[in-house]
């Protein structure tokens, strides 16, 4: 693990820009438990018929999503400092919470 996180180090440089390995290591991990969690969710609210193309929603709606964080994340650590980029994860969850709370008691309600 040593020597992983040294060249983890050397290309990233990330002590540059205040992080670690191991905090690199944790985000990481919180994010294939949160796609495998709207799969299950799809599967049990989509009928067998319709799976592949339920399925197939969420992972455009995953992509998309993705595209206009990356763009906005951009725009802000262009307009900004390095640091807001920190904060950046933390915000957009905050944002997606309504989202997802809504969704949720449509789910519920056709449920």
């Amino acid at each position: 693990m040593a020597q992983t996180k040294g060249i983890l180090e050397r290309v990233f440089k990330l002590s540059e820009k205040g992080t670690t390995v191991k905090t690199e290591i944790l985000a990481g991990l919180t994010v294939s438990p949160t796609f495998a969690t709207g799969n299950l969710i799809v599967k049990d609210l989509v009928p067998a018929e319709s799976l592949t193309e339920g399925l197939s929603w969420v992972t455009t709606a995953g992509t998309v999503g993705t595209s206009i964080g990356s763009s906005v994340a951009g725009i802000v650590l262009d307009a900004s400092n390095p640091h807001v980029g920190m904060m950046l994860p933390f915000i957009f969850t905050l944002a997606s919470v309504p989202l997802a709370l809504a969704g949720w008691a449509l789910a519920k309600r056709r449920g």
